[in-house]
C-alpha cells in the first residue's frame, strides 16, 4: 500500500508499506521529495530514502538528500482534492544501517501512492 502527504516544510512524503514473505511485520518504505508538486511531472528531485524492517527493528536511511533521486512520472489529480503519483527512486550506494555496520542496497524501484494535499 502506497500513502503520502505534503511535509510542513517545503516537500512531499510517501510512505509504501508491505509483509515480508508471510512473517509478522512489515517493511516500510519512506521516501521525502524535495521542492512542492509545482512542476513535479518528469523532474527529478532529491530525495531522502528511509527503510524499516519492522520484524527486525532495524533502520535504514539515505541521510538526507543527494545519496538517492526520484522522477515522478505523472501526478494525476484524484477526486478527494489528493493526487496520484507514479515514479521512480533510485540511490547511489547502499542505505547504511542507523544502529549497527548493516546496510542494505536497493535497486530501481517503481512506484505509485497516493498523495494528500489538505
Amino acid at each position: 500500500r502506497g500513502d503520502g502527504r505534503l511535509r510542513d516544510e517545503d516537500g512531499l512524503r510517501l510512505m509504501f508499506a508491505g509483509p515480508i514473505d508471510g512473517a509478522a511485520g512489515e517493511l516500510v518504505l519512506v521516501v521525502g521529495i524535495a521542492g512542492t508538486l509545482a512542476g513535479i511531472d518528469g523532474a527529478e528531485r532529491a530525495a531522502n530514502v528511509t527503510l524499516i524492517d519492522q520484524r527486525t527493528g532495524r533502520f535504514y536511511a539515505a541521510g538526507g538528500p543527494g545519496r538517492c533521486w526520484t522522477t515522478v512520472l505523472a501526478a494525476d489529480p484524484l477526486a478527494d482534492g489528493g493526487y496520484r503519483l507514479t515514479g521512480t527512486l533510485y540511490c547511489a550506494g547502499s542505505l547504511p544501517a542507523l544502529r549497527d555496520a548493516g546496510s542494505v542496497t536497493l535497486g530501481d524501484i517503481r512506484y505509485a501512492g497516493r498523495l494528500a494535499v489538505e
